[in-house]
């Protein structure tokens, strides 16, 4: 059994921004919070999301990033970064998207997760960090973060560590979702293979059917 440590749970409601002379409703901003807190089927008890679509349900109940990444932003950016500074719910050293695999089940406090899909990069980046390069950057680095959904809900906190109490025998990681996704010549049987994996999302399923149909 791996083990991996939080270093940061974040949370935070949706807000409005200005962008392009108008306003929109993100909730990318996250602060840390140092308190033991409840993790729903949903999210995390206080956080919130503007684009539900997109960035919420069941399936992406709350959004890891591997801290790994951050030295490079910090080059990238020119500063220091706080913990959630890329909407993530959780902020953990190592299991980066090369670490962890569709369907991998992990024990975290009272709750149990299961990795569901990648976070594909946005707009709303771009506005976080006033740089709006971000969201090719993390297409062509791999960066992106991943989403999980809730198996059983449960009070977590940063003094609990992600246990990963059992890899999916398909061993397809993040890394190779997205990167058979964003190359569009990725062969038809990898594509198969990817799709065939009953714990990816339906979301990202629908995105890869489309390219086999």
């Amino acid at each position: 059994m791996h083990t991996y440590r939080v270093l940061s749970i974040n949370v935070g409601k949706p807000r409005e921004v200005a962008y392009q002379n108008k306003m929109i409703s993100t909730a990318i901003w996250k602060a840390s919070t140092p308190q033991p807190i409840m993790l729903t089927s949903t999210n995390l008890e206080g956080d919130g999301q503007a684009d539900i679509v997109n960035h919420g349900g069941t399936d992406m109940a709350v959004l890891l990033y591997s801290y790994d990444h951050y030295d490079y932003w910090e080059q990238q950016l020119n500063r220091k970064l706080e913990y959630g500074a890329f909407g993530e719910n959780i902020t953990v050293i190592g299991l980066t998207e090369h670490d962890v695999c569709i369907g991998d089940i992990l024990e975290w406090g009272e709750a149990i997760i299961q990795i569901s899909q990648p976070r594909y990069p946005c707009y709303k980046l771009s506005i976080r960090h006033e740089a709006p390069t971000i969201p090719q950057l993390v297409l062509d680095t791999g960066f992106s973060g991943y989403y999980a959904r809730v198996l059983q809900p449960g009070l977590v906190s940063t003094q609990s560590e992600l246990n990963r109490i059992q890899q999916h025998p398909s061993g397809i990681s993040i890394a190779a979702v997205s990167e058979a996704f964003s190359n569009k010549g990725t062969p038809t049987e990898i594509v198969r293979g990817i799709v065939a994996v009953d714990e990816l999302s339906e979301s990202w399923k629908k995105k890869f059917e489309s390219r086999i149909t």
